[in-house]
């Protein structure tokens, strides 16, 4: 019941802001366009069409109807329109409201308040049609992001150990077979020991995914590729996310520890979200650990970055958590990071390294601003001034 009431919430709040934000654009728009009749019809019908798109395409989730998938792709992208309109709105705001109280605009511009209007528009227009393609351009192409940690912990024999790191796939109908195979081909460039997933694979429901089993178990690590469950497996469906990670042949960590090879002990905790909506008992680190071989390198995965300091009192040597993909598009970096407290990329807490990805997929709209995707490419090595014997 509780859960219930905490999703009629949610959805009631989120519809109150995507309704507010797109009656304020859609007026806006029309207002600033100065067209009348038919072209005033025609204008005001692609707006609506735009605007309902993405709620629409909720409704048809689980449809496998065309139909579907092209107001999925449609309302993905008017979700980073509404964004950046939004932005330009309040701007131009600023600008009239100072202009109104200091009188600076220079008369020739604001005489045509209907040019003026276009001109505004049609730059507006063009400013986000640019940002939209960029960015999702953008987020086709992961980097890899290189990190070396160094650690006396390796066996006698390993000068070093490569580890491959991703997050935040988001398998469904923006990120479908072409993407995932690129990403995996990527990966397996990197000839590491073993990969590690932070949680959110799925987007959407796995029994919609079957046609990602293969390329998942196309990932070639000889010790293994290991996932912890991240918010979007629990609104999929755990059982079924589970079961598609077995399949893939991904182990799936769940509150436990496994060992990893000769070197790594790995720990997987189960995202929040369990315990904060689906009623579920929150393990802390230490808790999971307890009986772990300390001698080994710790590293631990969970998908939201939070209660770090429990990591740090574990003796967890690095620790990788996703989420907030890097803000995905800018200026959302900056409202992600005051957050969650942590920026992305590496920081020291302690003696444990932590790594927030940035992610390699989409969420809402399928582009990256100012948040390229990745994959992590970390090597452990001994200290330079080891001797390695």
């Amino acid at each position: 019941m509780g859960n219930l009431k905490a999703f009629i919430i949610f959805i009631t709040i989120a519809l109150a802001i995507y309704g507010t934000i797109n009656v304020l654009l859609y007026k806006r728009v029309m207002q600033s366009s100065g067209l009348t009749g038919s072209n005033a019809i025609i204008l005001r019908s692609i707006l609506l069409f735009l605007i309902l798109a993405y709620p629409a395409s909720r409704f048809m989730q689980g449809s496998e109807a065309a139909i579907g998938t092209f107001l999925t792709w449609v309302g993905a992208f008017w979700l980073g329109v509404m964004m950046y309109g939004i932005i330009i709105v309040i701007l131009v705001d600023i600008i009239r409201l100072s202009d109104l109280l200091l009188g600076w605009f220079p008369t020739g511009y604001t005489w045509n308040r209907i040019m003026t209007g276009r001109i505004i528009l049609a730059g507006s227009a063009m400013l986000i049609l640019m940002l939209v393609v960029g960015g999702h351009i953008r987020s086709l192409y992961p980097v890899v992001s290189e990190v070396v940690i160094e650690t006396d912990k390796l066996p006698e024999d390993r000068d070093y150990y490569s580890i491959a790191v991703f997050s935040d796939v988001h398998l469904g109908n923006l990120v479908g077979i072409k993407r995932i195979n690129r990403i995996i081909e990527q990966v397996n460039s990197l000839g590491v020991d073993a990969v590690l997933i932070v949680g959110d694979i799925v987007d959407e429901s796995p029994s919609r995914l079957e046609w990602a089993i293969e390329p998942l178990q196309s990932l070639d690590a000889p010790d293994g590729v290991y996932s912890v469950l991240g918010n979007h497996e629990y609104y999929a469906g755990v059982k079924a996310s589970a079961d598609l990670m077995k399949r893939s042949n991904i182990t799936l960590l769940r509150d436990s520890t496994c060992q990893v090879g000769d070197v790594l002990t790995l720990i997987g905790l189960d995202d929040v979200t369990g315990s904060q909506q689906f009623d579920k008992e929150r393990i802390s680190v230490k808790e999971v650990v307890a009986d772990s071989d300390h001698d080994r390198f710790k590293i631990l995965l969970q998908h939201t970055p939070v209660k770090l300091d429990e990591a740090v009192e574990a003796g967890v040597d690095l620790a990788f958590s996703g989420h907030t993909h890097g803000g995905q598009l800018f200026p959302a970096n900056w409202i992600t990071q005051r957050i969650f407290g942590v920026k992305t990329g590496l920081t020291k807490m302690g003696n444990m390294d932590f790594y927030l990805t940035a992610g390699i997929g989409t969420w809402g709209p399928p582009m990256r601003i100012g948040a390229a995707p990745e994959v992590v490419w970390v090597t452990l090595q001994k200290p330079e001034d080891s001797d390695g014997s």
